[in-house]
């Protein structure tokens, strides 16, 4: 059976993959009140079992380009994909062979990146 290893590159899910909103942000504290875009938790998260890998997102993503990279440097999976606020894009990767694999994920300029590592 497959045992199937995402590692996600954490420093890169802080460079704000979340695509936040700009807003003007008042800098008297006492008007914040229970304003839900003060934080930005809207972050893309990849987990994976061992037939799918799966990405996550808060926020709508109408065009984010998915690519599966071995460690040859061939791509073995690309498609362009469109996550729905709060939805879950699932990509089949039962068909890949034992290896180290990377994963990118673009939109926009945004991007993540995560080290997927298929072992029978």
């Amino acid at each position: 059976m497959k045992k199937t290893i995402v590692t996600l590159w954490g420093f890169l899910l802080s460079l704000g993959f979340a695509f936040p909103n700009v807003i003007d942000v008042d800098p008297d504290k006492t008007n914040w009140g229970d304003d839900p875009d003060r934080v930005g938790n809207g972050s893309a998260l990849i987990s994976c079992d061992d037939n799918s890998l799966y990405v996550y997102s808060e926020k709508s993503l109408p065009s984010l380009y998915v690519y599966i990279v071995d460690s040859r440097g061939i791509v073995k999976y690309a498609d362009v994909q469109s996550v729905s606020s709060c939805g879950t894009l699932s990509v089949d990767i039962s068909q890949l062979s034992e290896g180290d694999y990377t994963v990118y994920l673009y939109s926009g300029v945004n991007y993540l990146t995560a080290s997927l590592l298929i072992e029978n």
